[in-house]
């Protein structure tokens, strides 16, 4: 791009020749008229000396004495520029000649008398003058010097003068020196003011260029109020109004383009702009959180064909999910969408997007998919744990009876010992499943470790693959803890199983107890155990151990290593659980290829463990008259226990269902003592018999019966004035002492 002129240089480059012409015409005319003026002078003092000399010489033209002639022309001579006098008589004969005179002399004849004639010459001025001469008339003034009309002029001669030019052209010289030096200052003046004026005239502008010039590179210039009013001030002032409004606009822009960006940062989805060809121009925070820094759009993805661009360019990326590779290596699912933002010639300029990582959601709906396979699983327990209960009660009732029935026979007993211990295993089994599905209480009593482990270990003996070898070492002088069995025998199980699973072609599982004495707290990865006393129990494997990926997770709820359909992911995090929920620890000590070692540490209890209950004899205790109303679905239980309580005196009615017992509680009522009700029946359930029986007689001794566990169903019948609960299945000394104590409390539940 060319140069250009500036308003003041152009102003300058055009009034300067102005000036110039200006100033060069003024001193033009001023020496010129300087010089006319010395001309005029010239010609005035030439014509002054030429009259004095012709007035001087006209008594010596009429004597023409030369002596005279010279005297006259002497005062004349002495004149500095006066280069010579001439007197001619009439006829133009020289009278005298001095000094210069060269040329020839005037007209001669009377007829050239006339005024003063003047002829210029490269030297000099020449002024010839008639001389002339008074005769007086009848009266003369003798000091007039002008006849008057009385008086007779006569021309005698002439008087020629001459005056040099020389110091006429010396003066010119100078004056044109002099003009010309005026001229330049003058014109320098000129330049110089007008250059002055230009600038204090356009230096407003000037600022106002600078101000617009910084404007365009984002600065602002402040500039002070304009002290005039002319067009300049008038636009300098607009223009600083113009620059506040436009400082005061950016700041608000800037403010709302910062509230947009700490939006952007702080969306939790990771948002980006692409240019046409895919790459990555910006991103938010949550996108560089999650990729490390991708150059282009297509690198996101590590997996299946490249033509998501070419998707989103054509508007079809939305909603889509796909797998991308994460900063830490791993892969993400994502839901994507990509919009091309075009401009308005239709043509693709960028394109925005964002992604919602959906990975923990996905883990969470497999999770979710787990649990309710878990729930249907716990409700199927429940159910299964509840008819059990109803069949352990037949069989462990009539192993009692047995008992009773053939006291003298040894291999009897002995037969029916071993059906009655076989129940009670059942019944731990289906504890074990109301635990899990989450319909057993937490029994804290003081606790055996060695039991449980020889009990696990027997389990595991008979159930696991025969190439497992299992052992036992115990510390039998460990003391007890306090906790719930089933739980901790659970835990317990849930490790021996990874371990099995770790063990696919066999190997050595172990299990130990052992006293475990800490004097200072010792630090895990997960947790720091104080110091104290601990019932250590551990479960060792020679599998193929963990990873330190494993290792890092292994607790995480629902985290599996096993295939679909081999594992939950529930049991390390189990076990943990249950071990924090008893007060203690479990520690992991594991390496790929040389198998697992798992502590489960149970802070111990200075006290003997409460040993179990005889079996108390059926006939202990008084008889009694009581009437009791059985209502129960199940015939082995109904008529067992209506035979047990008839043993003991009491007069017993039964029914299959609750419409039946309530029926026959109408038809007996004031003589029943004690409605011993079941509470899962068809066609009307305990609860709706309970409160038909007590709408009947408030009043109402009913003692409630169940293979579910009391707290988890029946908490509103205890406070409605149920008198009691006894749990399926149940031992006769169990169910006379449950009876006993509900006929103690006094009608209507109280005592």
């Amino acid at each position: 791009m060319k140069p250009t002129l500036g308003l003041r240089a152009k102003a300058i480059l055009f009034l300067i020749p102005v000036v110039a012409v200006i100033s060069t015409v003024h001193t033009f005319e001023a020496i010129r008229t300087e010089r006319s003026i010395l001309r005029a002078e010239l010609l005035k003092r030439g014509e002054t000396i030429a009259a004095i000399a012709a007035r001087n010489a006209e008594l010596a033209i009429l004597s023409g004495n030369p002596e005279l002639l010279k005297r006259a022309a002497a005062p004349l001579q002495g004149i500095r520029d006066v280069s010579f006098v001439g007197f001619y008589d009439a006829r133009g004969g020289a009278l005298f000649r001095n000094g210069d005179d060269e040329g020839p002399g005037p007209p001669g004849g009377p007829s050239s008398a006339g005024p003063m004639t003047v002829r210029e010459s490269p030297r000099t001025l020449e002024f010839t003058v008639p001389v002339f001469t008074v005769t007086p008339g009848a009266e003369f003034d003798l000091f007039d010097n002008a006849p008057d009309a009385r008086s007779l002029a006569r021309h005698i001669g002439w008087a020629r003068v001459g005056v040099s030019q020389e110091v006429h052209r010396r003066a010119a010289a100078a004056l044109l020196r002099k003009g010309a030096l005026l001229g330049l200052l003058s014109c320098a003046a000129g330049v110089g003011l007008v250059f002055a004026v230009i600038t204090l005239a356009t230096r407003p502008l000037h600022s106002l260029i600078a101000a617009v010039k910084g404007l365009r590179e984002g600065e602002h210039v402040e500039l002070a109020a304009a002290p005039s009013r002319d067009e300049f001030g008038q636009l300098s002032e607009e223009f600083r109004r113009m620059s506040a409004a436009i400082r005061d606009r950016e700041a608000r822009i800037r403010a709302s383009e910062n509230r947009l960006r700490a939006l952007f940062d702080r969306v939790e989805h990771a948002i980006f702009r692409l240019d046409p060809a895919g790459a990555i121009l910006e991103g938010n925070r949550r996108f560089e959180e999650l990729f490390p820094c991708p150059a282009t759009f297509e690198s996101l993805f590590p997996h299946g064909p490249g033509d998501r661009l070419a998707r989103a360019l054509r508007g079809e990326l939305r909603d889509t999910e796909e797998t991308i590779r994460g900063r830490d290596s791993a892969d993400h699912t994502v839901m994507i969408s990509v919009y091309p933002d075009r401009d308005e010639d239709g043509v693709v300029r960028g394109l925005d997007g964002y992604l919602v990582d959906v990975t923990e959601k996905k883990k969470l709906e497999e999770a979710l998919a787990q649990t309710q396979k878990l729930e249907s699983l716990g409700l199927l327990a429940g159910g299964i744990a509840h008819d059990f209960n109803n069949i352990l009660t037949g069989i462990l009732g009539y192993s009692q009876m047995l008992q009773e029935d053939f006291r003298d026979g040894e291999a009897v007993v002995r037969q029916a010992t071993i059906i009655e211990k076989s129940a009670l295993r059942a019944a731990g089994l289906t504890q074990q499943l109301l635990g899990f599905a989450r319909k057993g209480k937490l029994k804290i009593e003081p606790l055996d470790v060695n039991h449980i482990a020889s009990e696990l270990v027997l389990f595991v003996r008979e159930t696991f693959d025969r190439a497992i070898a299992v052992s036992l070492d115990e510390d039998h002088d460990l003391p007890p803890v306090l906790g719930d069995g089933t739980q901790v025998y659970q835990a317990l199980l849930n490790l021996c199983i990874n371990a099995r699973d770790a063990m696919p072609g066999g190997g050595a599982l172990s299990v130990r107890t052992a006293l475990c004495r800490l004097d200072a707290p010792v630090a895990h990865d997960l947790f720091t155990i104080p110091a104290g006393e601990y019932a250590e129990i551990t479960v060792a494997d020679t599998g193929t151990g963990m990873t330190p990926e494993v290792r890092r997770r292994v607790f995480e709820p629902f985290y599996t290593t096993k295939g679909v359909g081999k594992g939950t992911g529930l049991g390390m995090s189990m076990a943990y659980g249950i071990a924090k929920n008893h007060g203690g620890y479990i520690t992991l000590d594991s390496e790929v290829g040389r198998g697992t070692v798992i502590r489960l540490v149970l802070p111990i209890v200075r006290s003997p463990v409460a040993a179990e209950e005889p079996v108390a004899a059926a006939d202990a205790g008084a008889p009694s008259a009581a009437t009791v109303l059985l209502i129960d679905d199940e015939e082995v239980v109904r008529n067992l226990t209506k035979k047990a309580l008839e043993t003991r005196s009491y007069r017993v009615l039964c029914a299959e269902n609750g419409t039946e017992g309530v029926r026959l509680y109408c038809d007996a009522a004031g003589t029943i003592d004690l409605v011993i009700l079941d509470m899962v029946m068809p066609e009307m359930n305990g609860a709706t018999a309970f409160s038909e029986i007590r709408a009947v007689d408030p009043e109402a001794r009913i003692l409630l019966c169940s293979g579910y566990d009391e707290e988890e169903y029946f908490n509103d019948l205890f406070e409605k004035g149920a008198v009691g609960f006894v749990q399926k299945p149940f031992r006769f000394a169990e169910l006379f002492r449950k009876v006993e104590a509900a006929l103690s409390v006094g009608p209507g539940g109280t005592g």
